[in-house]
């Protein structure tokens, strides 16, 4: 007789596999006279970008810059536009083709171009890196510029990059490179370098501008030439915290998504809402230890409970009304010292 004609052991695996949306992953859209191939195709270096691309090709150049640093991003995804499209027409096309990536970047510092495809980038959960040589941007007294009426809209998915070679030159993308690798929360996206890139040099009053407008630039300072600012054109925002809750939100669905699909059942009583509640704790746990919320006593969750659920929710399998609230951890950008010295 066999083991199994008296004891019958299965397993069964609870261990739902989604794929997980990325958060280092930049597309890059240049203009093409002709399609190629492929919409959108991923290059894992510069030596892959050079057997499609020559390097006097905008896909070269801005390849080149994106994988210049001295942290290298493992990919970058390539587009193309056609001229008869617009930069609003050739996104959709990519987006449908490959929606796997977070960032965005076009080969166009224009005005016109980079208000479009910020309008484009708001509504969903994407980052634009832009570009622009617009003088006006260094104008304290003008606020009719690019970056003006992004900052007056709160734009708060673009980040807006000057520089006086931006026509011919990828600040943006030198500037990525190095930042999209690393986890979110774990950097913030100023001071940080952007190789290959020269610092511009500017007036007390352009620097100003540049603040007050929440352009993103390149300065040498006591002899180090780094990217200052970090901003997003929304007040108040800067690209880390976007991407940091952007994660958080997209890590969240994820999470409860695989509670939801590696149990055979989540109970519409008490004991649903706490598993919920549990997946939602982990989370912000883990985004605590992400240096994105602080471990404070605003940190907080709540489910609401089978007897203060709508009786038509908990009929139609519906749980709302979840809620948490964190504080953001945030940098330090500026330090300010008072020294009293007695003799």
């Amino acid at each position: 007789m066999a083991l199994t004609d008296f004891v019958r052991t299965q397993i069964s695996v609870q261990i739902s596999a989604i794929t997980r949306a990325g958060f280092g992953t930049l597309l890059f859209v240049y203009e093409a006279t002709t399609a190629p191939a492929n919409r959108v195709q991923q290059y894992g270096g510069i030596r892959e970008i050079a057997d499609d691309f020559a390097e006097t090709d905008p896909a070269y150049k801005a390849g080149a810059a994106f994988f210049g640093g001295d942290l290298v991003a493992p990919f970058i995804k390539i587009g193309y536009k056609l001229n008869t499209e617009t930069w609003t027409e050739a996104l959709d096309a990519c987006l449908s083709a490959d929606p796997d990536f977070y960032a965005v970047a076009i080969d166009s510092a224009a005005e016109a171009d980079v208000l479009a495809v910020a309008g484009w980038v708001q509504p969903r959960t994407r980052m634009y890196m832009a570009k622009t040589a617009d003088a006006g941007v260094l104008d304290p007294l003008n606020d009719t510029d690019v970056a003006s009426v992004l900052t007056d809209t709160e734009q708060g998915r673009t980040a807006l990059f000057y520089h006086s070679l931006a026509a011919t030159a990828y600040p943006e993308l030198a500037w990525a490179g190095g930042q999209l690798p690393k986890n979110p929360g774990s950097t913030t996206w100023a001071f940080k370098r952007a190789p290959g890139i020269t610092s511009d040099s500017f007036t007390s009053a352009q620097t100003t501008a540049l603040k007050t407008k929440r352009v993103s630039y390149t300065e040498n300072v006591a002899g180090l030439t780094r990217v200052f600012g970090g901003y997003t054109s929304r007040p108040g925002f800067f690209v880390d915290v976007t991407r940091g809750l952007d994660y958080v939100a997209q890590r969240m669905n994820e999470d409860v998504f695989i509670l939801l699909t590696s149990n055979d059942k989540i109970p519409g009583d008490d004991r649903g809402s706490a598993m919920v509640e549990s997946a939602i704790w982990a989370r912000l746990n883990q985004s605590v230890a992400e240096d994105i919320f602080i471990d404070d006593d605003n940190l907080s969750v709540f489910v609401p409970r089978f007897s203060e659920r709508d009786v038509a929710d908990r009929a139609n399998r519906l749980l709302t009304g979840c809620r948490f609230t964190a504080n953001l951890a945030g940098a330090i950008h500026v330090v300010e010292i008072i020294g009293e010295v007695r003799a």
